[in-house]
């Protein structure tokens, strides 16, 4: 058998799997403008130093953690997390080869979409780092996916593995009544966002998009994400940086952003 070299995207000196970029989020074409995108949020809320602890769930083929090297260095560390071993095995292979302060996970948890073949539950996984020993978490597209017990429980691993200084950088879907009522009833139209509707409310306090397929798009309350919060000692450091996807807004990024700090003891 004849075998057909892999179509790779480069960047940064990596040749970076074109399937798995697409297994990550996106087209190659979009590949660099999210990249440029989750950098502009991270300059304007949260702090990114040489030397600091990251831990990235979600961190696909290593779309964030490439760039990211150059904001915490090789005196930094980094710890990608995913739940589609391949990326991981790549990231591995390809970027703590060149990095070795940059390690990668695989947390082989079920996921309808992601990982089918998953043995695990969040719940059962914990991060492999230190309490009181990380200085950022970054969950882009991460809690837009889950359901409330594994929401519950990586709050739970944030406020076990941060630094009294540290922050959680993450991604959601958040409503509220007038949210929930302006995306049911908005006109269906070409823009993907408008897709986002959000009618079926699961058993957990959350909604869903697709009662077929729940985990492709999950909405959380702004009720239920404060009480997650405070069972699990987190807090909104800012107020939610609401994204374009529910309303006609001036914001640059889809997804509404959270920043998060642990609660004083």
């Amino acid at each position: 058998m004849i075998q057909t070299e892999e179509l790779t995207h480069p960047y940064r000196g990596f040749d970076i799997p074109v399937r798995l970029i697409e297994k990550t989020g996106g087209a190659v074409k979009n590949w660099e403008g999210v990249i440029k995108n989750h950098f502009r949020a991270y300059d304007r809320l949260i702090s990114l130093r040489p030397g600091m602890s990251v831990v990235e769930i979600g961190c696909g083929v290593g779309r964030d953690a490439i760039p990211l090297h150059e904001r915490i260095g090789d005196s930094g560390t980094y710890l990608g997390i995913d739940v589609i071993e391949d990326s991981i095995s790549w990231c591995k292979n390809n970027i703590t080869a060149r990095w070795p302060g940059f390690t990668f996970n695989h947390f082989d948890v079920w996921s309808q979409g992601y990982n089918p073949d998953g043995k695990l539950r969040t719940e059962d996984v914990a991060i492999a780092r230190d309490d009181g020993s990380v200085d950022i978490f970054i969950l882009q597209s991460v809690f837009t996916h889950l359901f409330a017990d594994a929401m519950v429980h990586y709050l739970a691993e944030m406020k076990r593995t941060l630094k009294a200084s540290g922050q959680a950088f993450l991604t959601a879907f958040v409503v509220d009544e007038a949210r929930l009522h302006h995306v049911q009833n908005r006109e269906d139209s070409n823009l993907r966002q408008s897709k986002l509707k959000f009618k079926s409310r699961l058993a957990d306090g959350l909604y869903t998009n697709n009662v077929n397929y729940p985990e492709v798009a999950v909405a959380v309350p702004m009720d239920v994400l404060e009480s997650m919060l405070n069972k699990t000692g987190m807090r909104l450091a800012r107020p939610v940086d609401f994204g374009y996807w529910a309303a006609d807004r001036s914001s640059h990024h889809a997804q509404d952003i959270l920043v998060l700090e642990p609660v004083d003891e």
